[in-house]
């Protein structure tokens, strides 16, 4: 059984290897087969016995194709081009956030949450979960969270957030299993920032889960 599990990682490391260098090199990979089979296709065409709607010696279509392949590859060229600057733009303005959350008040069921803002430039129109909280982030900012239904609005003379979340949603201290933050980049588009609930030698922390586009 143990030699079954070894040969089944060895084969799963191997397909996400794989997954990885098409996914990667995809176009090259394309480009390179097309290239190097193309010929061999064409002179099979005319090798076959059949009457030939178009009268064109191979050399001709040949030429015509390689004409054609070429245009493809500038144009796969200048696309691959726009999606490595788009790429470089995404990291330049994507959220560069960490979070910690802690439990305050254990009679009211308050927790601090405490955003860590490391991004170069400004992240506005701040929403936790699906609250609006502030209209900037600076680079260390506190909130006051609940989330068992609390009528309260404030606590210590500073706002606090009722959050709704699922029953499921909530483990066996109070604390919520995941962070949602959308705010907006310097472009006014709208990031999401997911973090989930980790435990260590029983202290809890958020890790950092997915950081998207909307």
């Amino acid at each position: 059984m143990r030699d079954k599990n070894e040969k089944n990682k060895r084969k799963s490391r191997k397909c996400l290897w794989v997954k990885k260098l098409w996914t990667k090199y995809r176009t090259v990979i394309v480009i390179t087969m097309i290239v190097l089979l193309f010929p061999l296709v064409i002179g099979a065409i005319y090798m076959i016995p059949i009457p030939r709607l178009i009268a064109l010696d191979a050399r001709d279509l040949l030429s015509f194709y390689g004409t054609a392949l070429g245009l493809l590859g500038t144009y796969i060229v200048y696309t691959e081009g726009k999606k490595k600057e788009q790429y470089e733009k995404n990291e330049k303005l994507r959220p560069r956030i960490a979070v910690g959350l802690k439990l305050v008040d254990t009679d009211e069921g308050v927790f601090e949450l405490t955003v860590y803002n490391n991004t170069e430039l400004p992240l506005r129109s701040v929403f936790l979960y699906d609250i609006y909280a502030t209209v900037d982030l600076g680079e260390k900012e506190k909130f006051y969270l609940a989330f068992d239904d609390a009528r309260n609005k404030e606590y210590n003379g500073s706002r606090m957030f009722n959050v709704e979340v699922g029953d499921r949603e909530i483990d066996e201290d109070g604390y919520p299993r995941y962070i949602q933050i959308f705010c907006n980049d310097a472009e006014n588009r709208m990031w999401e920032c997911l973090f989930d609930l980790r435990s260590l030698s029983g202290e809890k922390y958020y890790c950092l889960r997915t950081v998207e586009l909307m």
